[in-house]
């Protein structure tokens, strides 16, 4: 039986997974479409838990919300429509429950 189409492209992506530092150049892109409309404090947080999140203190999950915060905030149709906010559906993403 061969694998496939779907199952060889599922493989080939989960073989490489993104590193660090493609998702950090990624997050200040986004970044970048709010940084004119942020006060300093704003962009220290969001820099700081970017920060975190390199030297592996922090969970990508925190820059990602803040950013997430404000494609809502603003408006940004274009990020509102990227994978890098919702890279797989909600479905498959495990909740903790902290008891």
């Amino acid at each position: 039986m061969t694998p496939s189409r779907d199952t060889e492209t599922l493989c080939s992506v989960i073989k490489d997974p993104l590193k660090p530092e493609r998702i950090i150049n990624s997050l200040l892109h986004a970044f970048g479409h709010f940084s004119s409309e942020l006060n300093g404090r704003e962009k220290s947080y969001f820099l700081e838990s970017l920060e975190g999140y390199r030297k592996g203190i922090m969970p990508l999950l925190v820059p990602l919300s803040i950013l997430g915060s404000w494609v809502v905030r603003f408006g940004d149709e274009y990020l509102e429509g990227q994978t890098l906010f919702e890279p797989y559906p909600r479905e498959l993403v495990p909740v903790t429950l902290i008891v």
